[in-house]
C-alpha cells in the first residue's frame, strides 16, 4: 500500500506519533511519503519531503496551560 502522512504543523508531540506510524507502515512493506516542514532526517525508508510554509505559523492546542504566548487556544 502507499502511504501520504502530511504535517502542517510543528507540535509537541504529533510528529513523534507520525513518525512512529510512519515506520511501521514501513516496516510492515508499505510505501510512505512523510510530508513535514523542516522535515530534517524525516523517517528512515519513507520519501521524505520537506514543505514549505510561507506565512509565520502559530501553533494551537485545545487546551495548554503552560503554552504561554507561543500557542494559542483553539477555543479562542
Amino acid at each position: 500500500m502507499r502511504v501520504a502522512i502530511l504535517l502542517l504543523n510543528h507540535g509537541r508531540g504529533s510528529g513523534e506519533v507520525a513518525r512512529q506510524h510512519a515506520a511501521e507502515l514501513i516496516r510492515n512493506g508499505h510505501e510512505v511519503w512523510y510530508m513535514h516542514p523542516g522535515v530534517g532526517e524525516g523517517v528512515a525508508g519513507a520519501h521524505n519531503v520537506d514543505v514549505a510554509i510561507s506565512r509565520t505559523v502559530l501553533p494551537v492546542h485545545e487546551y495548554l496551560p503552560v503554552a504561554g504566548s507561543r500557542q494559542k487556544a483553539v477555543s479562542t
